[in-house]
């Protein structure tokens, strides 16, 4: 808005008849706004950190500090025109770390796959993060395949997959780790949250019209001290107790 009055009324920077720039009094509005912009988003990033992979939270964070710096050389030093330079490379560093996650997608469910959940499950043990953690089976996908064809059950997978997705995606990260495995893992070790949202997933699959029924069983644990556990012994864990669902399941 400003940058429109100034077309009519110079408020932020003027050029006289000799061709030389003067900033004006509106010009310190305009940073000190920016700047406002800058702090908002430092405080939005900083809050939700811990949901972030560490080289996610410093590319984002280097797209506010890059231009913020810009900014004020430019600021200080009359004629060094950084702002936009600095935006730039802000954008740019962002951009790449945003892009590693885009490209760890799963590209039939569009969930994160099994690397991207592994770097993060080794970043929340290696922090020595609380966290959840709930790993799924279709029970039935064989079948669906066999009786209907593989496109049926390509179907059921972005089904569930979905489901998870919308329901699960802002309480933690979800991944599609093998042909019919889903990994949850959440920094939110409400167990009643998680029974909620499990809940919620089976009525929205009951819900579709798809026609096979799509069922599926799930184990889950509560990760309080990683020193005595690696990787591999907390996802045997959460296996064997999603085979003993499957097992009562099949009784």
């Amino acid at each position: 808005m400003l940058s429109l009055i100034n077309i009519f009324t110079p408020i932020l920077f003027s050029i006289d008849s000799g061709n030389v720039f003067q900033r004006e009094w509106a010009i310190y509005i305009n940073m000190g706004l920016l700047y406002v912009l800058f702090v908002y988003l430092l405080v939005r990033l900083v809050t939700y950190r811990n949901k972030l992979q560490p080289h996610v939270f410093f590319g984002l964070l280097m797209l506010m500090i890059f231009p913020a710096v810009g900014g004020t050389l430019q600021m200080i030093w009359y004629g060094v025109a950084s702002m936009f330079s600095m935006l730039a490379l802000g954008l740019l560093t962002a951009y790449i770390a945003v892009e590693t996650v885009a490209a760890s997608k799963d590209a039939l469910t569009k969930l994160f796959d099994r690397g991207k959940v592994l770097d993060y499950l080794s970043d929340l043990i290696e922090r020595d993060i609380r966290f959840f953690i709930l790993l799924l089976d279709m029970d039935n996908l064989k079948e669906i395949n066999d009786h209907d064809g593989h496109r049926a059950g390509d179907q059921a997978l972005v089904i569930l997959s979905s489901a998870l997705r919308e329901i699960y995606g802002d309480y933690g990260m979800v991944a599609r780790i093998g042909g019919d495995e889903f990994l949850i893992v959440s920094d939110r070790t409400d167990v009643t949250l998680h029974m909620n949202l499990m809940q919620r997933i089976h009525d929205r699959i009951k819900s579709t019209s798809f026609g096979p029924a799509i069922d599926y069983s799930y184990g889950y644990d509560i990760i309080d001290d990683q020193s005595e556990l690696s990787l591999d012994a907390i996802l045997h864990a959460v296996d064997r107790k999603m085979y003993e669902q499957k097992q009562i399941k099949q009784k």
